[in-house]
């Protein structure tokens, strides 16, 4: 059975499988521009076969202030971009460190104005797409940063290995 994955203007075929886990290390050095913050974070998504849901889990330790705010943003490394994704920050209540795991659907995907991950992102199937082309990251917003304490571009996870810890952004360094 074939799963279609849209958003390319058309539609991308693939044999439905189990998706690949997706990972983000986050840090201050990642924002842009760079922000220092003893915290660091960690997010980590999966997406059913069908595309119908995907769980993801946020963690993040040590932040200067409380959590305000946290999405998925569509943007190269380097780059700020539209939210494609709120991230439910309700249930950690304000604190500077957290776990959080929820199941999200298409229907909490935000399409941005533009086409900041140069496809237009409407879906759970594109929402993959474009973390595969590399163009989506994750932001955990606090009092002290309004505009992001940690980030991290989204990658594919081969083999138990992260490609986040293999991949920093230019000029920054993973920890």
């Amino acid at each position: 059975m074939l799963a279609g994955v849209l958003g390319f203007g058309g539609a991308y075929a693939q044999e439905e499988e189990e998706t690949m886990p997706l990972e983000s290390v986050l840090t201050g050095a990642q924002e842009v521009p760079p922000v220092e913050s003893p915290g660091t974070g960690q997010f980590t998504m999966e997406f059913d076969a069908g595309f119908d849901q995907a769980t993801y889990t946020l963690n993040v330790l040590g932040l200067e202030s409380a959590i305000t705010g946290a999405h998925l943003h569509c943007a190269a490394a380097g780059e700020n971009g539209p939210i494609v994704l709120p991230l439910d920050v309700e249930a950690i209540g304000g604190e500077e460190s957290a776990a959080q795991e929820t199941t999200v659907t298409s229907d909490d995907v935000t399409p941005p104005d533009q086409d900041a991950c140069d496809v237009p992102v409407n879906n759970l199937a594109s929402l993959y797409a474009a973390i595969l082309a590399g163009k989506v990251y994750a932001n955990v917003h606090t009092d002290t940063n309004p505009e992001g304490e940690l980030r991290g571009q989204i990658f594919v996870v081969k083999e138990g290995v992260s490609q986040a810890a293999e991949t920093p952004d230019e000029g920054t360094e993973q920890p």
